[in-house]
């Protein structure tokens, strides 16, 4: 997790089982980012990780469709994910989604991609 902290991006790093509860982070967020995350967590537990989206301004989210990884217990479409994260409160901007899945596209295709650390990275979520 990142969060900015003075005109310095800061990292703080945590770990958390959701099915023992929620999780409520001290701090609010510009953005929160869960790259394969959801989908490998039971329907029951999802209530404990949407109590930390809501400390964030914007929410990425990315998933399998199609049940190719480990562990994956909740598999669905998009228009699953938006329905039911919509149930919980959350408010989906296809707008600022289409943009952004433009913004990864045309990264993917930069082969000399580099991350604020100065390292070489390859855009693929």
């Amino acid at each position: 997790m990142f969060h900015q902290l003075r005109g310095r991006i800061s990292t703080q790093l945590g770990e958390h089982d959701f099915t023992r509860g929620p999780w409520w982070p001290e701090h609010t967020y510009d953005a929160a980012w869960a790259v394969e995350f959801v989908e490998q967590v039971s329907l029951q537990y999802h209530v404990n990780y949407v109590s930390a989206f809501r400390k964030a301004a914007l929410i990425f989210v990315s998933t399998d469709q199609f049940g190719s990884g480990w562990h994956h217990v909740e598999v669905h479409n998009e228009e699953w994910w938006i329905r039911k994260y919509e149930l919980y409160g959350l408010k989906y901007d296809r707008d600022l989604t289409y943009q952004v899945r433009r913004w990864a596209k045309d990264e993917s295709k930069n082969e000399t991609s580099v991350a604020p650390n100065g390292e070489q990275y390859n855009a693929q979520h």
